[in-house]
């Protein structure tokens, strides 16, 4: 059987996700990854217990700043979500519970990345 090779991208993404809490086998079916690659990755991306790491620092840099833009696009996307629940008349016409929710939820969602991006870009 072929070993298949995956973008960097797809990497970050993949990995991304495993770190903003969804399941290995969650993230394998949305990605077509086997669960094994995948927490091989998240091994390689944080380190191992022992301190071997399997990837050099360059690759866990590029994944750490394709992390970051990420976190850096969603943020944006909490400003612009902010600046219109802030608009009356928009928000008048949103039902309450459906702008608490939507809001919290990409608000932790957001917190989490930031968690994970202080374990993915430390190098120690």
């Amino acid at each position: 059987m072929a070993k298949t090779v995956y973008d960097d991208e797809t990497k970050a993404l993949a990995i991304y996700s495993l770190l903003t809490g969804n399941s290995y086998e969650y993230v394998s079916k949305e990605f077509d990854i086997p669960e094994g690659t995948l927490k091989s990755w998240k091994s390689e991306v944080l380190g191992s217990r022992s301190g071997a790491s399997i990837v050099a620092s360059e690759k866990k840099h590029q994944i750490g700043d394709l992390l970051l833009g990420l976190l850096e696009q969603e943020i944006i996307t909490l400003q612009a979500i902010a600046r219109m629940a802030a608009n009356e008349d928009w928000s008048s016409k949103q039902e309450a519970n459906d702008l608490a929710m939507f809001y919290g939820v990409m608000q932790d969602k957001a917190v989490r990345k930031i968690e994970a991006l202080s374990g993915a870009r430390n190098t120690d």
